[in-house]
């Protein structure tokens, strides 16, 4: 963890002896989507506790197979595949198929030249939560989630944290978004879909 730029030590750590005024805190570890906050401390009030909630970025995955394999439309090589990373979330392992595959409905793809990606039609930006308003917390936080063949998100995970309270409000308002679906080639497919929110009070 890092405080002002000052290595301080491993969670979980007291604040205590912070100073009033506006302080940065960065937490991280590797193979975890690391967390970025700034937060004012006015005169007179004791630092609030803070949580953070670090995703993993990636899982350990041992495939065996004959043949060769693709995870999620990619050739990924000759098996047994022994180390691979994937990330939290559904994946598609199959042996690669001599020619284009037509694209099926629901079929989680890539979003390539091939696929128009999905719009959003609804949905609002995450309010700014009132503690974190309070503390005047400021962050940025990067989500990834997966928008069906109907346009619904599922599966959110965080990409960039910038600490539990505002992770959540994000979280909360994408899965309430509502998109015009991806389509391959006119049909509708799953699709991988970022959303960044930056909060600043």
């Amino acid at each position: 963890m890092w405080i002002d730029g000052r290595v301080v030590g491993e969670a979980p750590l007291t604040m205590r002896d912070l100073r009033p005024g506006v302080h940065q805190v960065r937490v991280a570890e590797e193979g975890y989507a690391p967390a970025d906050l700034t937060l004012e401390i006015p005169e007179g009030t004791s630092p609030p506790p803070l949580l953070f909630v670090l995703a993993p970025l990636h899982t350990p995955t041992e495939i065996f197979s004959d043949p060769a394999v693709t995870v999620d439309g990619r050739p990924i090589g000759t098996t047994p595949i022994e180390k691979l990373t994937l990330g939290p979330g559904p994946h598609t392992i199959r042996p690669p198929f001599p020619t284009a595959k037509p694209a099926v409905e629901g079929n989680l793809v890539d979003l390539d030249d091939s696929v128009r990606p999905p719009r959003l039609i609804a949905g609002e930006r995450a309010p700014y939560p009132k503690e974190a308003r309070r503390l005047r917390l400021q962050g940025t936080v990067l989500v990834e989630v997966i928008v069906d063949e109907k346009g619904v998100p599922h599966d959110a995970r965080v990409l960039q944290s910038a600490g539990a309270a505002l992770d959540e409000a994000v979280i909360e308002a994408v899965y309430k978004f509502r998109y015009d679906p991806a389509t391959k080639r006119g049909v509708r497919v799953k699709v991988r879909q970022t959303y960044s929110q930056t909060f600043s009070p």
